[in-house]
């Protein structure tokens, strides 16, 4: 009787899909954080997780593997090397465009992003709430909120990223990811772009319909994509920048660090408001 009148107060526009809400995730040698990041979704109100293993050596297949059997993840293995950045943006495309066709009457809305960015709500508990009042469109654009490595040599073994890491850029960045309604998106065509099937398009969180390299207004207040852009100073160093390398062989460790500083000029304790329950998730407090 519960499960029934659960049922019934449910949005009718949920009714047909398996899930309200998705997220697709191409990732590599992500395990030290992926949990966390996991839960931390889940928390907001992502029921369902298209993750696309590009070869990957570390330990991602323990970390999921509760997952894979609750099937909350659905797991594909993507064996392609790239070694430069025309190369890595072809693969995240067409890893990008095949799970817009997986997911097509299966989930409502699917987010698109990557292992160093967490949707935020600010306005509400959880993105599912803040979507509701955008299904009259094809997507939803947040703005991405660069953080730095907070000064930290290495987050230890017992703290979250998002409890350790809380300097940010002053500024959002008008660049950032999409959460989209896959039937009325044609394709994607950089991991930050998306093409809408007519009459459909995007909107920023202020309802505003927007062009890619236009200036936009106040997206921060309701929804951003905190993007811990560098992670401590060990993962900056040991697998940032040479990462970093292979698309651009002019730079140069020195002025690359000096350039990230930016993402370190102010303190933002907004996530530490989801760290019980996500410490409670990853470490079982």
């Amino acid at each position: 009787m519960r499960a029934l009148l659960f049922a019934l107060l449910l949005p009718l526009s949920v009714w047909g899909y398996e899930y309200e809400l998705s997220v697709v995730l191409l990732f590599q040698n992500e395990a030290r954080f992926l949990k966390e990041w996991l839960e931390y979704h889940k928390l907001v109100g992502v029921q369902h997780f298209f993750l696309y293993n590009n070869l990957s050596d570390d330990d991602y297949l323990e970390v999921l593997e509760p997952y894979l059997a609750s099937g909350e993840v659905e797991l594909v293995d993507v064996p392609i090397l790239t070694l430069n950045q025309p190369d890595n943006l072809k693969v995240q495309c067409d890893v990008y465009n095949r799970a817009i066709q997986a997911a097509k009457g299966r989930t409502k809305w699917l987010a698109l992003i990557d292992a160093d960015e967490y949707l935020v709500p600010l306005e509400h508990n959880t993105v599912t709430e803040l979507l509701r009042e955008y299904e009259p469109y094809g997507g939803l654009h947040a703005n991405w909120l660069n953080f730095g490595t907070s000064g930290i040599e290495r987050i230890p073994d017992d703290k979250l990223r998002i409890e350790a890491l809380l300097r940010c850029n002053i500024v959002s960045e008008n660049l950032g990811k999409s959460i989209v309604r896959p039937e009325r998106v044609e394709k994607s065509t950089d991991p930050h772009v998306y093409l809408y099937l007519p009459p459909y398009y995007h909107v920023n969180t202020n309802f505003e319909r927007f062009g890619w390299l236009s200036v936009q207004s106040g997206t921060r207040k309701r929804l951003m994509i905190y993007h811990y852009y560098t992670g401590d100073l060990d993962h900056l160093i040991n697998t940032k920048f040479p990462r970093r390398v292979l698309w651009y062989p002019y730079l140069q460790l020195e002025s690359y660090l000096k350039h990230v500083e930016i993402y370190n000029r102010r303190v933002n304790k907004t996530m530490l408001r989801f760290v019980p329950q996500v410490r409670k998730a990853v470490f079982g407090e």
